[in-house]
């Protein structure tokens, strides 16, 4: 009888030790799902004298710092005219939830060939200046954290962007500036 309570004794402490280790691990899952942001990315542009200035975005990525990896964002793909978003104006062209947090060092926009200008009447197509094979990269220091929105609105400016060439079109080398970032 002695041995049997011994037994059943040494079985319950390691039934217990076991329920112990199992709620650890359940808790240490709970908290990392927590460890979620979101993140919006808009765009505005700056006045320009020109009728019409589209620009086709395909993708928006985000770079973590840590990682060194792209992460590719909920995008609205499509082509935009930068003179539609003036004067407090913009336009949101990605967003995601729910994604890791931590330090992002880059945003990442990817452009398709459906770019022109249009002056008085006259379209004329854009190329992404040679160097960028359609990808613009914007530097940025900023954090996706834990329960909120990050937003970033982007002033794309049109005028310091666009040069022409001798060949009747234009040539895009982004000139970008981040308007402005918040934590929501």
């Amino acid at each position: 009888m002695k041995r049997s309570g011994l037994v059943i004794l040494i079985f319950i402490y390691v039934l217990f030790i076991l329920t112990i280790i199992l709620m650890g691990c359940n808790s240490a899952k709970s908290e990392t799902k927590q460890l979620n942001g979101s993140i919006v990315v808009k765009l505005t542009d700056s006045p320009v004298n020109y009728s019409r200035v589209n620009i086709e975005i395909l993708s928006v990525k985000i770079c973590y710092a840590d990682k060194m990896e792209w992460m590719v964002l909920e995008t609205k793909k499509g082509i935009y005219n930068l003179l539609d978003f003036q004067n407090g104006l913009s336009v949101m062209l990605a967003k995601a939830h729910h994604i890791p947090t931590g330090k992002i060092n880059g945003i990442y926009l990817e452009t398709g060939n459906w770019n022109s200008v249009e002056i008085d009447r006259i379209t004329y197509p854009v190329v992404l200046d040679k160097l960028k094979n359609g990808k613009i990269n914007i530097p940025i220091e900023a954090r996706i954290v834990n329960g909120l929105t990050t937003s970033f609105i982007f002033d794309f400016d049109a005028k310091k962007s666009l040069r022409l060439t001798g060949r009747k079109e234009f040539t895009l080398n982004p000139v970008i500036e981040v308007k402005q970032v918040q934590y929501q």
